[in-house]
């Protein structure tokens, strides 16, 4: 799937209409820094580009609260 594809996915799985999810999640991708990302493949981003792919996919659906983990020494 490609960026877009990712984060309009549980949009899409929610039954919202293809046009309007990608309006939604273009605005997530502005949020996390990643516009003009949308037609590219996880393989092409860095790891850090794929974290941001994974926090606009969670934070779309808005929820209320979202918890992160922060790796193991980072604290």
């Amino acid at each position: 799937m490609t960026v877009m594809e990712n984060v309009c996915y549980g949009l899409r799985a929610g039954g919202m209409r293809r046009a309007q999810a990608e309006a939604v999640a273009a605005e997530k991708l502005v949020t996390v820094g990643l516009a003009g990302f949308e037609r590219r493949l996880p393989s092409e981003l860095s790891g850090g580009q794929q974290q941001r792919v994974a926090v606009a996919r969670a934070t779309v659906l808005e929820p209320r609260v979202l918890l992160f983990r922060a790796a193991a020494g980072r604290l």
